[in-house]
């Protein structure tokens, strides 16, 4: 059960961090280029999820001796490598995307003094409601 509840939390976090950045191509790309948007999205993934398998089949300890230590030998040698290797990845787009990507201020209409910051949450809400 241990690592159906691992897997699980990962698919949950992986879920989390990808939400935002589909959120983002939402918000930043014009209308013309969402579908090109979600479809790099779409293939970037792919590459990512094939390169973890990729790096996870690679034996770690024969090519960097200095992650295997005392305690666990060489078991955790190869999850030391993917981990560095997808922390170091994201760590980089997401200092370049802070970097990069500047994002247009909310309407003025969604800052109304009846609904304050929340209005920037649930106005569209509201107003797709009252669309339906």
């Amino acid at each position: 059960w241990i690592s159906v509840a691992a897997f699980w939390l990962a698919d949950m976090f992986l879920n989390a961090q990808q939400a935002a950045t589909r959120t983002l191509i939402v918000d930043v790309a014009p209308p013309q280029q969402l579908a090109l948007g979600n479809g790099l999205f779409g293939v970037w993934d792919s590459i990512g999820k094939i390169s973890g398998f990729f790096l996870g089949s690679i034996d770690a300890v024969h090519i960097f001796p200095h992650l295997s230590d005392a305690y666990a030998g060489e078991i955790f040698a190869d999850v030391r490598l993917v981990f560095l290797f997808s922390i170091s990845a994201l760590v980089i787009t997401m200092v370049l995307n802070q970097l990069v990507v500047r994002e247009q201020p909310p309407p003025s209409d969604l800052l109304s003094p009846s609904w304050g910051c929340c209005g920037i949450v649930f106005m569209p809400i509201v107003a797709a409601f009252r669309s339906i």
